[in-house]
């Protein structure tokens, strides 16, 4: 399984690769989204974020719109931010 973590967002997104899938995840909304490549689960994952925002909005329910994923996810993604910042001498 290989996480990465997606920067060309202003939301937090973790990229895996399990059994030749692709699987995009929406930390602050806890969205998955999958594809048989990496850009096409990032497109449905951002088609999936673009409705779920519609949805909230449509029904003025702005307060409710962030649903955090589990915190296992969030550590993930703590220890990537990590590695990115470790330079080896």
């Amino acid at each position: 399984m290989i996480r990465k973590h997606v920067k060309t967002s202003p939301l937090d997104v973790l990229i895996s690769q399990e059994e030749g899938k692709f699987y995009a995840h929406c930390l602050p909304f806890d969205l998955l989204a999958e594809g048989v490549t990496r850009e096409e689960a990032q497109r449905r994952l951002a088609e999936m974020i673009f409705e779920y925002l519609k949805y909230f909005l449509d029904k003025n329910m702005e307060p409710f719109i962030f649903r955090p994923a589990p915190m296992k996810y969030w550590e993930i993604l703590r220890a990537i931010r990590e590695e990115e910042r470790f330079i080896p001498h």
